[in-house]
């Protein structure tokens, strides 16, 4: 489940390519989609909650801030 993380932004420009653990296919829908927050990372057919996960996890251990994206953002 996403809870809060789901509103968690994902950084402009972000190298999916430098993230371990994300399968290959997950890095290439992840770079053409391109999406601002975890919640809209979940909502891409084929990504699944585990690689939200590695990304959440990446994302938190690799210093970048838990901003999280306003409601008008992730429409």
């Amino acid at each position: 489940r996403l809870d809060r993380k789901g509103n968690q932004r994902i950084p402009d420009g972000l190298d999916y390519d430098k993230i371990d653990g994300l399968r290959s296919e997950t890095r290439q829908k992840l770079s053409k989609v391109r999406p601002t927050s975890l919640g809209q990372a979940a909502r891409i057919s084929g990504i699944t909650p585990c690689d939200v996960s590695i990304l959440h996890i990446w994302l938190s251990r690799n210093g970048l801030p838990c901003e999280h994206a306003k409601a008008e953002e992730l429409t």
